[in-house]
């Protein structure tokens, strides 16, 4: 019992570390990797209470800087992540947008440089992630801005446990083995229950929804490019957490 307790810590610590600032610095093996997938909406929780306490307190000293507490939660929501997954939006938006396939398709994933689709995916991203925390901030409603992150963090986990990898040893892949059937289930039915149970009923369903359209949406486009890869699972954690900002707006 006592090296199961420790090998879990580890795991949390280690999603902790690969996904935030949050967890000590640490050399990440592949099966560590692997196993720290299960934590990441544990971890996307913990970054999700990291950046709303620095809104929440210039809520509390300036109740009318609904805006700037807004600003502040998503610019916290960088810091703490160190921007993690919103080159993937960019580079998704890339690629989806050329309408390419096959080689094509990855070759433009892959590229460093931002075309025309991946700045307007960022952008749009980015101001919806902002209005939904302005207006959260103004209603302070500080428990959807902490849990956001956590549902982002919980669609990529059930995304990797739904398709297969582009490339064996990837990142992706390693999020894939991760995210086994026992792991994506466990993670659907708790944000299933967490939905009902937290938010009213057309925004709950509204979420749930939107969230396994979003995720089925991904799958379907990575089983026509032969696999899934990070910037997927990248792109699936932050428009989660998009979805769940805006159904706790409704």
């Amino acid at each position: 019992m006592l090296e199961f307790c420790r090998r879990e810590w580890t795991s949390l610590l280690t999603a902790l570390a690969f996904l935030t600032r949050l967890g000590p610095a640490r050399c990440l093996d592949a099966a560590a990797l692997s196993r720290a997938v299960r934590y990441y909406p544990v971890a996307g929780l913990a970054a999700g209470v990291a950046q709303t306490l620095p809104a929440a307190v210039l809520m509390l000293a300036h109740p009318a800087w609904g805006a700037g507490a807004a600003w502040l939660y998503v610019a916290a929501g960088f810091a703490v992540t160190r921007g993690l997954h919103w080159d993937a939006v960019a580079d998704m938006g890339d690629a989806w947008g050329s309408g390419a396939s096959g080689p094509a398709f990855w070759r433009i994933l892959k590229d460093s440089r931002m075309g025309a689709y991946g700045a307007m995916s960022l952008l749009l991203t980015f101001s919806l992630e902002l209005l939904c925390a302005a207006v959260l901030c103004a209603a302070a409603d500080w428990g959807a801005l902490c849990l956001a992150p956590a549902w982002g963090r919980a669609c990529g986990v059930i995304l990797a446990g739904s398709a297969a990898p582009h490339a064996a040893g990837s990142l992706g892949a390693l999020a894939c083995t991760g995210a086994g059937g026992a792991v994506r289930a466990f993670w659907l039915a708790l944000g299933l229950c967490a939905a009902v149970l937290l938010l009213p009923p057309v925004p709950a369903v509204s979420l749930v929804l939107a969230s396994l359209a979003l995720v089925g949406g991904l799958r379907r486009l990575a089983r026509r490019q032969g696999g899934l890869n990070g910037d997927f699972l990248g792109a699936a954690m932050l428009w989660g957490e998009c979805l769940a900002l805006c159904a706790a707006c409704l």
